[in-house]
């Protein structure tokens, strides 16, 4: 360059389409944790924001990561979805969870690469 000549490099297009890529493929993420939820009310709190992936369900973690057999001490009488009841402490068997916002972690770097191909200037 001769001298004297300032050259400024302008990002601003790039950084620009770097947002849009996080956000489309954010909206993509929420949406795999949604198919993957196992509870409705789970797969309804689920949203993008701009931080990430929010779950607005307070027993998202529960679902995601599963609870060990465990006693629950209840009083008075438990009516259970079979019909049949109980008193007293009820023995829980526990259940496996299920990693559905392990899975949409997983599948964001390459939900953000599609989007940032779709999204940053060609040239």
């Amino acid at each position: 360059m001769p001298a004297g000549v300032t050259f400024f490099w302008d990002d601003s297009i790039l950084r620009v389409a770097a947002v849009e890529a996080y956000k489309l493929s954010v909206a993509e993420a929420a949406g795999v944790a949604r198919a993957e939820a196992p509870w409705n009310h789970i797969k309804a709190s689920i949203s993008p924001s701009p931080d990430g992936i929010r779950v607005g369900a307070p027993d998202a973690a529960l679902a995601e990561g599963g609870a060990k057999a465990h006693e629950i001490e209840k009083s008075g009488v438990t009516k259970f979805p079979d019909g049949g009841f109980a008193t007293g402490p009820i023995q829980h068997p526990g259940f496996q969870g299920t990693p559905f916002m392990r899975t949409a972690a997983e599948a964001w770097p390459e939900l953000y690469n599609t989007a940032a191909r779709a999204t940053f200037p060609k040239g």
